[in-house]
């Protein structure tokens, strides 16, 4: 088909994009249908594309069409080496990973004083916080004390602040793309009417190590926010208990599998993997020769590290046997759940034509550590 087919299509997908972007308030359906020519049913195509890959939002259920996440990441590309684009990409992939029961939001610097909230997840609850990409907060806020390199000594030794923001209270933990400079702020929200005890050590920790994975993402070889040496240092080994060992199975590295070759030679290969009720799942891509290995030797070995302080370590020994199939569709599920948990929900669609067999490993030894 030639291409030039889809140039008006284009034309009135630019002219929609101007109208929003130009009109902070939003434009109605109807505003739009007066200043772009084109048919009712061709306009509600191109808004319901742009709406379902973020780039347009609506104030409300057919409320105003405004701009989304996306468009206003693209916007804030041109003031930072590391594009908002980057930072929303990493925000929504890390927000699939790990669920929390709260909203989550990403906030950077605004340019009179404020902050811009640049996506968010909504929690589960019945009442929730909620935010709309490009809303404007307070720089007295949680986020701004951060954005504004005001944070307190206890604020730099915890990693995080506390704060109450109208009637809700607020979580915000700093994002450094360069490893020190907070540039970007996780913003965990909840109604201030709510026990704030539900604030757990758990949920800020996740937070925390979430930061740093978005940090990570968009470039940064460590995370130590506002250059704290404190957090630089390296303390002794400690073993890590069983819920720390649970949380960094779920984090989003992959593990590297020691098996043996047939003349007996060790054999070493990263493999993407899930944590799955006691037992580790691993993906073996077409021509893997460690899947024949296996099959000949199933005693394996795995470790899964962090490359950051406090350089928390897996190491795990077991036995792996060929993925069970109970039903047809079990193998390509398995698929696409670490699909989404490496690349995301929206991973490439050929995933499964890629992989040769999955292999689940029977664990004989767990154990985790911290420090050197």
């Amino acid at each position: 088909m030639n291409n030039l087919n889809f140039t008006p299509t284009v034309q009135r997908t630019l002219q929609v994009l101007d109208e929003i972007i130009f009109n902070p308030n939003g434009v109605s359906l109807k505003e739009l249908m007066e200043k772009i020519e084109i048919s009712r049913s061709s306009l509600f195509m191109i808004l319901n594309t742009l709406k379902s890959i973020g780039y347009i939002d609506q104030s409300e259920k057919r409320g105003r069409y405004i701009s989304g996440p996306r468009m206003i990441a693209w916007g804030l590309g041109s003031r930072s080496q590391n594009t908002g684009m980057d930072l929303l990409t990493s925000f929504y992939h890390e927000a699939e990973i790990i669920t929390l029961p709260e909203t989550l939001a990403i906030v950077v610097k605004g340019d009179a004083g404020d902050c811009v909230v640049l996506g968010q997840t909504e929690g589960e609850k019945d009442v929730r916080c909620v935010f709309t990409a490009g809303q404007k907060i307070s720089g007295a806020s949680a986020a701004g004390i951060i954005l504004d390199n005001q944070a307190s000594i206890e604020t730099k030794k915890n990693g995080f602040i506390t704060a109450i923001r109208g009637e809700s209270v607020d979580v915000a933990v700093p994002i450094c793309t360069n490893g020190d400079n907070p540039d970007a702020v996780l913003l965990y929200s909840c109604p201030s009417y709510r026990d704030v005890e539900q604030i757990t050590e758990e949920v800020i920790s996740s937070l925390r190590d979430m930061a740093a994975r978005i940090s990570y993402r968009c470039g940064a070889q460590f995370y130590s926010p506002w250059k704290d040496e404190v957090s630089r240092q390296v303390g002794e080994t400690l073993t890590m208990t069983e819920s720390q060992v649970e949380a960094l199975l779920h984090s989003p590295w992959m593990a590297r599998l020691a098996c043996v070759k047939p003349d007996g030679s060790p054999h070493v290969v990263p493999v993407w993997f899930e944590w799955n009720h006691g037992k580790i799942n691993v993906l073996a891509w077409k021509g893997s020769k460690w899947a024949d290995y296996i099959s000949e030797n199933p005693q394996i070995s795995l470790t899964i590290d962090e490359p950051w302080r406090p350089f928390r370590r897996i190491s795990i020994n077991g036995t792996a046997s060929a993925f069970a199939v109970s039903v047809p569709s079990a193998f390509e599920d398995l698929v696409n759940r670490i699909g989404d948990r490496y690349l995301g929900s929206k991973q490439n669609p050929t995933l499964v034509a890629q992989v040769e067999t999955a292999f689940s490993i029977n664990i004989s030894y767990i154990k985790g550590w911290k420090g050197i």
